[in-house]
């Protein structure tokens, strides 16, 4: 198994691990709620410890409160242990497959599907996810504990972002000397600039941009760009690629590789497609800035505002430091193309 194949069985295990979390939370919060009679609930919450708490509460028994947040304990318990042993996400999904079959028999039992009708919806939430995880932690077994940290480490650290930032200083497009040479030139054009207007990128610039880049995960620069991938993408989302415009990288934003979602930044134009979505083309003429509200740990949007006042959402899929690497190419790049109108 690949690194890329391994980081996203890592995401869905750590996403199954974060709902089993909410699940802890939520019913912790719901117990206390019932404990001080407030008539309220929330959802993504076990149903077991609820029931005994409402069971005590109607016995007077006394440590009633501590029974029942003991027996959320062991998701807890279940949360904390599989970040160690994976093992324990399935222990978590047999669980909570036990607590949804109790919920539906007393749903039966007492004649109250249209009540608890949001409760079975998100029970069903949960053990998708936590299915998932088990899945994902079946699929990891294969790979080595030292591969496994290696990959989580690379994840969780901002060091690969730090050093790419400092390979960035390291871009300096040169501008016209005094033999009339220019490093970038712009395409001259009569017609409107959104149609015709294209940048000429020299090879000072484009060998440049391949040692500050080349280090980003499914980041394909010039002609390192795998034929297939490309192809894929023209068929996805960039049909109308011209033969005119050079293709600066192709970003490759899919788990198996297929490159059907990403994008691909030419001399001309942003091309990208987010999953499930149809693809935008946007001309670096009229891209008035780009910005990103929050890189996420497992994924960010890159936020495009065009001159017209709209914008463009652009998905990456990667971990922090790999999202903060990739837009740092596309807007550094893009600046640099735009600064040479």
């Amino acid at each position: 198994m690949d690194t890329t194949m391994i980081k996203a069985q890592a995401v869905k295990f750590n996403s199954a691990r974060n709902n089993l979390l909410a699940v802890v939370a939520f019913t912790a919060i719901n117990i206390f709620l019932l404990a001080f009679g407030v008539d309220l609930s929330f959802l993504f919450s076990a149903f077991v410890p609820q029931i005994l708490m409402a069971i005590i509460m109607e016995s007077s028994i006394p440590a009633g409160l501590v029974v029942a947040l003991l027996s959320t304990a062991v998701y807890l318990l279940c949360y904390a242990l599989s970040k160690r042993w994976r093992a324990f996400i399935l222990v978590a999904l047999i669980l909570f497959s036990i607590d949804a079959l109790i919920m539906l028999g007393f749903v039966l039992v007492v004649g109250a599907l249209g009540e608890f009708l949001f409760n079975i919806v998100f029970h069903a939430w949960i053990l998708f996810y936590l299915i998932k995880g088990t899945v994902a932690w079946v699929k990891l077994m294969r790979v080595t504990p030292e591969d496994f940290t290696a990959i989580q480490q690379e994840v969780a650290t901002d060091a690969q972002t730090e050093e790419l930032n400092s390979a960035l200083q390291t871009i300096t497009p040169p501008t016209s000397d005094t033999s009339g040479n220019e490093a970038i030139e712009t395409q001259p054009s009569n017609t409107p600039m959104e149609n015709n207007s294209m940048y000429v990128m020299d090879d000072f610039t484009k060998s440049k941009i391949i040692a500050s880049f080349n280090q980003i995960e499914k980041l394909y620069l010039f002609d390192n760009i795998p034929p297939q991938k490309l192809a894929n993408a023209k068929i996805s989302y960039a049909s109308t690629l011209g033969d005119d415009e050079t293709i600066i990288f192709l970003f490759d934003d899919t788990v198996r590789g297929s490159a059907n979602e990403g994008m691909i930044l030419t001399t001309k134009r942003l091309y990208s497609k987010n999953f499930g979505m149809s693809g935008n083309v946007a001309h670096i003429s009229n891209i008035n800035g780009l910005h990103v509200p929050k890189f996420g740990l497992v994924s960010s949007n890159v936020i495009v505002s065009m001159n017209a006042g709209s914008e463009i959402e652009v998905h990456i899929t990667q971990s922090k430091s790999q999202a903060e690497a990739v837009f740092n190419v596309l807007n550094e790049i893009i600046n640099m193309m735009k600064a040479t109108k």
